[in-house]
């Protein structure tokens, strides 16, 4: 991450010795060494690097990151919900709760059932009144015939 060529002066590393100088990480990449460069990696350094000395250095502005052409955009946390991953019935053990409910800004909703076990896609589009229009609408398609479809014709 290169975001500024700024670097901590001798003042303020004296002043606060437990931040780094400057926001580079250096990895050897490989199976064999430092592997390869993760989501994980980019958040430990943005914490431990760049935010620290962003606050020494623009104590009073606030810091923006943006990130562009990265496999970073696609990274989500290992307990989050996945429509991908999601059951399309009740209960089941594929997906974890992230967390037992879903939150307001006045406090916690419950969202899951009596065992804590969350609601899965099927009932969740109920809910919503989705369920019943998709059913119908996924069952009056024309039949698929492969001699209409473009590709098949070459």
């Amino acid at each position: 991450m290169s975001w500024t060529d700024e670097k901590l002066t001798g003042n303020d590393q004296a002043e606060n010795p437990l931040v780094p100088t400057e926001t580079v990480v250096i990895i050897k990449p490989g199976k064999n060494a430092d592997g390869f460069w993760t989501n994980q990696d980019l958040v430990k350094q943005i914490r431990e690097h760049a935010i620290p000395i962003f606050r020494i250095l623009h104590s009073k502005s606030k810091m923006l990151l943006m990130f562009d052409n990265s496999q970073n955009h696609r990274a989500l946390p290992p307990n989050a919900l996945n429509a991908k991953v999601l059951n399309l019935n009740d209960g089941g053990k594929n997906v974890k709760l992230q967390c037992p409910g879903w939150f307001m800004k006045q406090g916690q909703t419950d969202d899951a059932d009596e065992c804590g076990s969350p609601q899965r896609l099927r009932t969740i589009l109920h809910e919503r009144g989705l369920w019943e229009n998709y059913f119908l609408r996924r069952f009056s398609q024309p039949k698929f015939h492969c001699e209409f479809d473009v590709i098949e014709m070459y």
